[in-house]
């Protein structure tokens, strides 16, 4: 399948009140983006004919305008449009305090409510009338399974074969880009083993990673990376809650062989990134207290977990839960995939009975 190039033109219209004799724009003006949006240049053919497919399977678009100095959303919406078009005309309104700024526009492309390609590109908002032009990437989000080589710095490991594993045996084998990425697209329902060949003398960290489709609209991430010396098990220290102990839990486990638990994330008003937890071959959370953040720290766990994360809960998690009977939000996602059953509401400090079926046997 040739590459097809996808354009979207992205018209962006100032609600302005400016006086007749400012300086700024009139209020009848209007600054109007053309979002020229092109496939990447080294990408897979794999990736090359997704995009193409996703394109005419949009049919809604998600866009955010946010300030990329003071990181202030001063526009975002949704926009719907007609799916097999050969271009999308997308009108966006950013107030007047946007006008003469540099903003971050993020445009998400979806089919329902499947997530199929996004694009992330910065701009000057001119203050003068007329046309801006962007050239944008986009890069294939959708279904499947897809990730990166990286080595420890950041750098990515290019060419390197990307096995898909099923039952035991291979389905598919990919190599990864320039950049590091690998991609699988129409996969299956089912369970994956995604492993790469390591190199003569390179380690690639995890060496197999274990994914769970539940559904042909999974979209599955699942980065590797790549170093001289042995992998053994990086651990993450991750809480929240009333007080931060994550320094002392990281300092008793670091205490065991092959075991290294330097970094601890305590949770205040930020979420890790999942880019940042899957760089860690498994987290330990636990909590000191409840924390209403707790349901968006848990679906975020949940997006960990499922692209192949391991996770182990310890001291004070169950209290955390939603049926905890302690007036807890509970851990969002991230409760339909834990181990623990409610046993009447069910509280602290008490018997709890555990479902055996998402306990990994060990």
């Amino acid at each position: 399948m040739a590459a097809r190039r996808l354009i979207a033109a992205l018209v962006l219209s100032g609600v302005l009140g400016a006086c007749a004799d400012a300086t700024g724009p009139r209020a009848d003006s209007s600054v109007t983006v053309q979002l020229s949006v092109d496939g990447p240049q080294l990408v897979s053919e794999a990736e090359t004919t997704a995009l193409g497919e996703a394109f005419d399977r949009v049919d809604r678009y998600q866009y955010t305008v946010v300030d990329s100095v003071t990181r202030e959303e001063v526009s975002g919406g949704s926009i719907d449009v007609t799916p097999g078009a050969a271009a999308h005309t997308l009108d966006i309104e950013v107030p007047e305090g946007a006008i003469g700024r540099t903003v971050e526009i993020s445009l998400v492309a979806y089919d329902g409510e499947t997530e199929l390609y996004r694009s992330t590109v910065f701009t000057r908002l001119s203050e003068d009338v007329g046309t801006i032009r962007v050239a944008a990437e986009i890069r294939y989000s959708g279904p499947g399974i897809r990730g990166a080589v990286r080595e420890a710095n950041g750098d990515p490991v290019g060419g390197l074969s990307i096995a898909l594993l099923a039952e035991g045996s291979t389905v598919g084998t990919v190599v990864t880009e320039e950049d590091g990425t690998y991609l699988f697209v129409d996969l299956a329902v089912g369970s994956y083993s995604v492993q790469p060949a390591a190199p003569v003398g390179v380690e690639i960290c995890p060496v197999v990673r274990e994914v769970v489709l539940g559904s042909t609209d999974d979209a599955v991430i699942t980065d590797f990376r790549a170093q001289n010396s042995p992998c053994g098990t990086r651990a993450l220290v991750l809480s929240g809650g009333d007080f931060d102990e994550t320094q002392a839990v990281a300092e008793l486990l670091s205490q065991g062989p092959d075991l290294t638990a330097d970094t601890t994330f305590f949770y205040l008003n930020q979420l890790p990134s999942l880019d940042f937890l899957s760089d860690f071959d498994v987290v330990l959370l636990f909590a000191n207290g409840l924390f209403d953040e707790s349901t968006s720290l848990g679906g975020r766990l949940a997006e960990y977990v499922g692209a192949g994360g391991n996770l182990v809960v310890a001291s004070f998690y169950f209290q955390n839960r939603g049926d905890s009977g302690l007036g807890s939000v509970g851990w969002g996602a991230l409760e339909g995939l834990d181990p623990f059953t409610a046993v009447g509401g069910g509280a602290t400090y008490q018997a709890v009975s555990l479902d055996p079926a998402p306990v990994v046997a060990h």
